[in-house]
């Protein structure tokens, strides 16, 4: 189990490492993948990304992003253009070291909420829209759902996956 940010640190680095041990079959050549999440423990939440997957923290209702996107600076995440990111587990041709986003955050409390999404929703809507789409909805799956529908009523390009977990007492 992942107790420490170190500790989450070691497991995106071997997980790194595996993607390049796969591809070592030539029908996973290329590889890779983003990744965001949350380690939630009983004294800090964890939050970890890799990538332009990210991780927000709705509490009180206001929506906080804690993961940190891996995009080149000049990129527009809007514009209508191709982007790329400067990092991402796996997805070279050679093996490439990454340098991890780990962070600890307070206690998960009672009525808060967690989600992780890919860059194929938030391309699609930025952080005020996800906020006042959270503030909307109460319950995970209508939020998960209407999210998704938003991202693709938008035009989103890339693949939308979305978790939310709300904490009960």
């Amino acid at each position: 189990m992942v107790r420490s940010e170190a500790a989450c640190e070691e497991a995106l680095h071997a997980a790194n490492e595996h993607l390049y041990g796969l591809m070592r079959e030539p029908t996973c050549l290329g590889m890779g993948t983003t990744i965001a999440g949350f380690v939630v423990q009983e004294r800090a939440v964890l939050s970890f990304n890799v990538g332009d997957s990210r991780g927000y923290r709705f509490s009180r209702g206001c929506l906080v992003r804690v993961s940190q996107d891996d995009v080149p600076m000049a990129v527009d995440r809007r514009a209508d253009r191709p982007r790329g990111i400067t990092q991402c587990l796996g997805g070279s041709e050679f093996p490439l070291g990454i340098m991890p986003h780990v962070f600890a955050g307070p206690p998960f409390e009672v009525g808060e909420c967690l989600m992780l999404c890919t860059d194929g929703l938030t391309e699609a809507l930025d952080d005020s829209e996800l906020a006042m789409l959270f503030r909307e909805l109460a319950h995970p799956a209508a939020m998960v759902e209407k999210l998704v529908r938003q991202g693709i009523s938008r035009g989103s390009r890339d693949n939308i996956s979305v978790l939310v977990s709300v904490a009960v007492a």
